[in-house]
């Protein structure tokens, strides 16, 4: 769990309850489906125990679900006044089928908690560029390894003079992030106005510092691009500014 939880960056306690999750549905595979049945993990030693809480009564009708007073009085004469008693259950013998049905459950809530744990770490980076190379290129759509994830670069919202081919590394605009059930969806552009916006934020500290405001972008991708700009100090030039950063290929760098 500590190996998983460094690799993929989700919590201990997260992958404890995951683990807790798959063997109790183990258990309950193993003792023929009984809601009745629990289980346990100590988060400091990891000591897993299994139980069976059973309803106390005068005679049994049900033997899964119920325990008779004499029964109880024998086992725990300390219980004999309550409503209900839990039983041990050994848990060294589950069996091929519930050991599959735990292995599943592991994998599915691991799934679970890494999916949300990229679309936390991307969903509040809507509108900034991030850098990646490029995997590969499936139905229209380029697949862009950003780090954990992949993003999607539609062909659409690709240059349309580029050819991009695997192990190309290319900037884009994140323009959206969405769950799914599989994954999150993180698409990309590298065609939005908007992206030469960010790429002069980052180029041009004045931009970046409010000093120079870009008011307006137009824009043919791949093509030329044009920006309105306007400054809020009068001894900053705001044209000569982005023009000397034009010339040192912030624009074509989109």
């Amino acid at each position: 769990m500590e190996q998983i939880s460094r690799e993929k960056g989700i919590e201990k306690g997260i992958l404890l309850a995951a683990l807790e999750a798959a063997l109790l549905s183990a258990a309950r595979k193993r003792y023929g489906g009984r809601t009745n049945v629990h289980l346990t993990i100590d988060p400091k030693t990891c000591n897993i125990s299994a139980y069976e809480t059973k309803v106390i009564v005068d005679k049994v009708t049900d033997k899964d679900m119920e325990i008779s007073k004499a029964d109880v009085k024998k086992l725990s004469p300390e219980k004999a006044g309550e409503e209900s008693i839990d039983l041990p259950l050994d848990v060294h013998d589950f069996g091929r089928i519930a050991a599959q049905t735990a292995k599943q459950v592991i994998f599915q809530k691991v799934r679970e908690a890494e999916r949300d744990v990229i679309y936390n770490e991307f969903k509040d980076k809507v509108g900034q560029v991030i850098s990646g190379t490029v995997m590969r290129k499936e139905k229209n759509n380029y697949y862009i390894n950003i780090g954990k994830t992949e993003a999607i670069l539609p062909q659409s919202s690709a240059l349309p003079v580029e050819n991009l081919r695997r192990g190309d590394i290319v900037r884009a605009y994140i323009e959206e992030v969405k769950i799914s059930t599989k994954e999150p969806v993180i698409l990309v552009s590298r065609t939005n106005p908007q992206l030469v916006a960010e790429l002069f934020k980052m180029e041009v500290p004045e931009i970046s510092e409010g000093l120079v405001v870009i008011k307006d972008i137009v824009r043919e991708p791949g093509d030329r691009t044009k920006i309105a700009v306007y400054s809020t100090n009068t001894s900053i030039d705001p044209v000569g500014l982005c023009w000397n950063e034009g010339d040192q290929g912030s624009v074509h760098c989109a």
